[in-house]
């Protein structure tokens, strides 16, 4: 697109005009061009003068090039400083001026963002339809759109690097659409879109990463999780690997989680995490560097519950009174059994007196979260604490509060 601002000639002396290429609303880094035309001579017989915003302009460094008449001035990457009202003039060997153009404005914009969606939801079976939708926040152009996934590849250090490949249907894409239908467990990935204006050589920064997860029948991979369940806790540990029978590829764990997105700690097929944080809940499966995938694995961590320990229906008793202690865990989860104690006070290697939590002989009979004394006595008067344990048994909570019964 070329912008031409009409000509007009005052008192004899002709008028300059400015022309802009590739359009006077441009983006950031793209090549802009700005031309000065006056009529009434040739080209070579004017040397020429550029305005911008009724200041002269600075022409050179890396960023501006001009001819030695300076009739053009090419910006090679635009800035947004670059914006302004633009005006030339001419002068010729026999003194002759030409008239300042009219002013024309250059617009300069950052480079549109592009967001990337999914519809109707990023985790599917097999044999369902999913759309992945690319737009641009600038509405000024009509973009064409490109597709791409980010996968997994060595570098020449062995290192794992991720890059963005073209999808081999890309431009069934391009009007922002990318229809998946049906899925299918090799469209597991993550994947990427920019927009495109080819007849500017103008492109968009990629967008966002986003997953697509597909379970299916018989992955050609599993991913193996040990201690084998989805629900963990702060300061576990945690062993992943990829199992192939066909040892055929190399396997990559991947790693998203909603906080930080995109992970990449670890480096091979199998991967020890020492301890865990709330930080590792996320999805996880086995990429290879040719685009085969495991079903995916959504695990959650959790903070290490501190349960609550409350007494009913008064901790102030009277020998022969009935008393109940409960224990608690706030996740509110069925898979806990709990055990009890009662702190007492010890001397130590110092001589000084600490407490440390003793267990109940007969505390087996509180494991469902309930401890209760028919007929107390006084020796049933101290403090009491609580602690859950997962069903098997691989994770604790910390100790519950300190609850006091006193019997008279």
């Amino acid at each position: 697109l070329i912008l031409h601002l009409s000509v007009s000639n005052a008192q004899g002396n002709p008028k300059a005009e400015v022309f802009i290429k590739p359009s006077d609303h441009v983006f950031t880094c793209e090549r802009v061009t700005l031309r000065c035309d006056i009529h009434g001579g040739a080209d070579t017989e004017w040397t020429y003068s550029w305005y911008r915003d009724n200041a002269s302009l600075h022409k050179g460094g890396d960023r501006f090039s001009a001819g030695s008449t300076q009739q053009e001035v090419t910006i090679s990457c635009v800035l947004k400083s670059d914006s302004g009202n633009y005006t030339c003039s001419g002068q010729r060997h026999d003194s002759q001026r030409s008239e300042v153009s009219d002013a024309v404005t250059l617009t300069v914009s950052e480079t549109p963002q592009v967001v990337l969606s999914v519809s109707p939801q990023s985790w599917m079976t097999e044999g369902d339809s999913v759309t992945l939708n690319c737009e641009v926040t600038d509405f000024s152009i009509n973009w064409t759109f490109s597709w791409y996934r980010d996968v997994p590849y060595s570098d020449n250090n062995g290192q794992v690097r991720y890059r963005a490949v073209p999808l081999s249907d890309s431009s069934s894409g391009s009007g922002g659409n990318c229809t998946l239908s049906p899925a299918a467990l090799k469209h597991t990935g993550v994947y990427i879109c920019r927009g495109e204006k080819k007849d500017r050589a103008l492109k968009t920064f990629y967008s966002d990463l986003q997953p697509l997860w597909i379970t299916g029948e018989s992955p050609s991979v599993s991913l193996i999780i040990n201690p084998k369940r989805t629900q963990h806790f702060t300061d576990d540990s945690l062993l992943l690997s990829c199992a192939d029978q066909s040892k055929s590829n190399r396997w990559i764990v991947r790693q998203y989680t909603q906080q930080w997105g995109f992970w990449s700690p670890f480096t091979g097929s199998t991967s020890n995490i020492s301890s865990l944080s709330t930080f590792y809940t996320g999805v996880y499966w086995c990429e290879s560097e040719s685009g085969e995938n495991s079903n995916p694995v959504n695990i959650t961590v959790h903070d290490r519950p501190r349960p609550v320990l409350s007494v009913s229906p008064q901790s102030w008793l009277t020998e022969g009174d009935s008393v109940t202690l409960s224990c608690k865990v706030t996740d509110s989860s069925t898979d806990w059994t709990f055990s009890w104690y009662t702190n007492v006070s010890y001397l130590n290697i110092h001589r000084q007196i600490s407490y440390g939590a003793v267990r109940l002989s007969d505390s087996s009979r509180g494991s469902g979260g309930s401890y209760t004394l028919s007929h107390a006595t006084l020796k049933h008067t101290g403090v009491y604490v609580c602690r859950g344990e997962w069903k098997d048994k691989t994770v604790k909570t910390f100790y519950s509060n300190l609850q006091p019964l006193w019997v008279t």
